[in-house]
């Protein structure tokens, strides 16, 4: 299931933990995320040798059929460019170290966070919107999108649980075709609603986690509500490096 957002973020990559065992060699102190698979689709994550991200790609369950396709760049190792399919993002730096790709402009706080997001399309770069992001602490808990003309036309809030999220040193998070909160927070998200700025509400969707000794997840079941009722609409599995 895909939860497709128009929205520009930047990732902040987080591994400072170890760990220390006298019955044998430490552990690594981050575990790397190679595979969610779900009833509908999943997702696989490459590495280069230096353990920063190579390749992401989505796929259909059912065939495998290719949704999408993302390769990462590097130079002086700093992510220079992303290429989804055939249209290549150039990365670029302001002077504290976040980076943005060419068809945005962001905005961040001093603590690195992206605040704001004006977004461009095509080849000429028309304007074609802006993002308003909201944190707590290091999860992103809102987005407002608002259309070229400045009218507010969607809101997502999201809550999280107190668990290490895999999934937040992944870039492709940075574009438009995924959930940016999902590859932005340092924690899993629990609850998320889309909904209007009328009042109005789309539904919501929620999930229940199993996680290893490490607090990282290894399962979740999803849930759709609509008013009262709920169903299971999802189950995903999440495999690491050994």
């Amino acid at each position: 299931m895909k939860k497709i957002l128009m929205a520009m973020a930047m990732i902040s990559a987080v591994a400072v933990s170890c760990s220390k065992s006298s019955d044998g060699p430490a552990k690594p102190s981050k575990m790397y995320l190679t595979l969610i698979k779900g009833d509908w689709d999943s997702t696989v994550m490459e590495y280069n040798t230096d353990m920063t991200i190579k390749r992401t790609a989505s796929f259909m369950t059912m065939g495998p059929y290719l949704n999408w396709d993302a390769l990462y760049i590097y130079n002086n190792d700093k992510l220079s460019s992303l290429t989804f399919g055939t249209v290549k993002f150039d990365a670029m730096y302001d002077s504290a170290g976040n980076f943005s790709f060419n068809d945005a402009k962001n905005v961040f706080d001093n603590q690195h966070r992206i605040i704001e997001a004006r977004i461009y399309i095509g080849s000429d770069k028309m304007y074609a919107g802006l993002n308003k992001y909201t944190w707590d602490s290091m999860n992103l808990t809102r987005i407002d999108c608002y259309d070229k003309d400045g009218k507010l036309f969607f809101i997502k809030n999201y809550k999280y649980d107190n668990k290490i999220n895999p999934q937040q040193d992944i870039p492709v998070g940075t574009k438009k075709w995924e959930d940016p909160a999902r590859y932005l927070s340092a924690n899993n998200i629990t609850d998320e609603k889309a909904g209007n700025p009328t009042g109005g509400n789309s539904g919501s969707i929620f999930y229940k986690y199993k996680y290893n000794d490490r607090n990282y997840p290894v399962s979740a079941e999803v849930y759709a509500v609509d008013g009262v009722t709920s169903s299971r609409t999802d189950s995903l599995n999440f495999t690491y490096l050994p």
